[in-house]
């Protein structure tokens, strides 16, 4: 219904769908202090029974979301309190660099802000690296499985796992900043799939150049992403989150920073049938943008193409558009409450390179 209308004497007088929406976000703004049928402007007729009736039915419709939103609420905080171990684990590594202590240290901060819902962990053999990350409250450990000093992913996640307790266990590049909505994306994610074997991948968000003022609190990162940030390309992905049961043993060596293995982990895990889930619409994952770029994976001088040597030399599938960001057939999103939920993808909404028949 594009309108709704009365006759008021000779004239028709004509209630828009403008007149409605606009009517709707003064109720909300005013809490219900000003009935709806008071907002509504003159030209709507609210002595109408038909759009009365509207009127009622609207406001019972916003009663039941206020009150829905209540329960869920209430759940969630006692869902919240009843966990007695870190949500996550996570982890990273990185070379001494000059021109990036600044995007490192910045890492360092951001994630400690998450202790001690979070165990945070650093992969490095230098003792400067080291110092560092015991200052911020991190846990280090060595970088033992490498392949010309690059770190070995699946190693990193097995030492993890049998090292730390916690509900998840997850890799990050080191220049990624995250905000409080990872963990309410996590415990969402628990709730609704608590005995499956989930993993959990999402874009980054590029923002050039930010301060050590933006990355000190999580409105500032937001405030920042939201003027100059921008959501990168489907065919990346810069973290990954499973459980202890992920089969880490069976993955390839790959190395970390180099190109192949993001979208092959993805591609793999949905192929095989894990609880595959996109969290990029309620996990904002910043990357500290500098003079590099946003590809610096393709422009390291070794070991450039050595993922995808691997996976032909094992003769297993190359087929990495099946492990694009949007090829995941759940993703989250924020509800009218503004709590996350998981949902299903469109099944006409996946592009034909998502098919696992390569697999």
């Amino acid at each position: 219904m594009s309108y709704v209308y009365i006759r008021k004497s000779q004239d028709r007088l004509f209630c828009s769908v403008s007149d409605f929406l606009s009517s709707a976000k003064l109720f909300l703004d005013h809490n219900g202090a000003r009935t709806f049928k008071n907002i509504l402007p003159n030209n709507c007729d609210v002595e109408s029974t038909s759009l009365a009736l509207h009127i009622q039915k609207l406001e019972k419709a916003f009663h039941s979301t206020v009150n829905e939103c209540r329960r869920r609420h209430i759940f969630s905080r006692q869902m919240e309190y009843a966990e007695d171990h870190p949500v996550l684990t996570l982890f990273t590594t990185w070379e001494p660099s000059l021109e990036k202590s600044f995007v490192h240290n910045c890492t360092l901060r951001n994630w400690s802000s998450f202790i001690p819902k979070v165990n945070l962990v650093l992969f490095t053999n230098n003792s400067n690296l080291k110092k560092e990350a015991l200052q911020f409250g991190w846990s280090v450990l060595p970088i033992i499985h490498h392949v010309e000093g690059v770190p070995v992913l699946k190693h990193m996640f097995q030492t993890v796992i049998s090292t730390f307790n916690s509900t998840y266990y997850g890799f990050s590049n080191s220049d990624i900043l995250f905000v409080d909505n990872l963990l309410n994306s996590l415990h969402t994610v628990n709730r609704e799939y608590k005995d499956k074997n989930v993993f959990l991948t999402g874009r980054r968000t590029n923002i050039p150049h930010l301060s050590l003022k933006e990355v000190v609190s999580y409105d500032n990162i937001r405030k920042a992403a939201s003027e100059r940030g921008e959501l990168f390309v489907v065919a990346s992905e810069d973290y990954f989150i499973t459980t202890s049961r992920f089969p880490w043993n069976t993955i390839p060596d790959f190395v970390i920073g180099r190109p192949a293995y993001d979208n092959w982990l993805v591609g793999f895990a949905r192929c095989h049938f894990y609880t595959v889930i996109d969290i990029t619409s309620t996990v904002l994952a910043c990357h500290q943008t500098t003079k590099a770029g946003n590809k610096e994976g393709s422009k390291h001088k070794t070991l450039t193409s050595y993922n995808h040597a691997l996976l032909v030399k094992l003769g297993l599938s190359t087929n990495y558009g099946a492990g694009f960001v949007i090829c995941p057939e759940k993703k989250t999103y924020y509800n009218l409450c503004g709590d996350i939920e998981v949902m299903n993808r469109p099944i006409n909404s996946f592009p034909k390179y998502c098919s696992c028949k390569t697999w």
